[in-house]
């Protein structure tokens, strides 16, 4: 059951979780207002790709990664919020992306199921 203790957990574990799963990896994230499936496509040192289904209503709590991340919505409708100066939402609907530079705050909600890929590249030192 997801619950306001099991989300607070999933924030602090966020900065510490692979940015994708394993590779052939079929990962499922219970999330408040619904859920996702993450398809782990391709993951090496430089590069991870991973494909997604997002269920409507699904609202992911904020977050943030130490990598510049695409995410490639091919159906669906994403609405992804933009955490920084001041607050920036973009709407993300089939055939088009949204790059989030690193360390970039930012929260995701699906109005729509979606499926989309999520591309990955770690900083490099």
């Amino acid at each position: 059951m997801i619950n306001d203790d099991t989300i607070k957990k999933l924030e602090n574990l966020t900065p510490r979780l692979p940015i994708v799963p394993e590779t052939q990896a079929v990962t499922s994230y219970p999330i408040r207002g619904g859920g996702c499936e993450g398809y782990g496509l391709w993951r090496d040192d430089a590069v991870a790709v991973q494909r997604f289904r997002i269920y409507k209503g699904t609202k992911f709590p904020s977050q943030t990664y130490d990598a510049r991340e695409w995410l490639i919505v091919y159906d669906g409708l994403l609405r992804i919020t933009i955490k920084g100066g001041t607050e920036e939402i973009i709407d993300v609907v089939p055939a088009e992306h949204v790059c989030l530079e690193f360390n970039t705050s930012h929260m995701i909600e699906a109005l729509e199921d979606t499926w989309g890929v999520r591309v990955t590249v770690p900083r490099r030192s």
